[in-house]
């Protein structure tokens, strides 16, 4: 999972194809996992899941909820 998708990240090719940049956060884990964040740390609430800022719950679901 990438746990800081958001518009920033994402960049256009010169053929309108997207590519998502800046894997500083982003987890390998296995189909349907979560991972808690236990470290505080500056987070962009402006993208974030409502999991992920209540409880730091990071999933797939979580960032398909952060590019929209």
């Amino acid at each position: 999972i990438h746990s800081d998708l958001a518009a920033r990240n994402v960049l256009l090719s010169d053929h309108y194809v997207c590519k998502i940049s800046d894997f500083g956060m982003s987890r390998q884990l296995p189909v349907n996992e979560t991972y808690y964040q236990h470290v505080n740390g500056i987070i962009p609430l402006k993208w974030m899941a409502p999991e992920v800022l209540i409880q730091k719950k990071y999933s797939i679901q979580a960032d398909v909820w952060s590019y929209g």
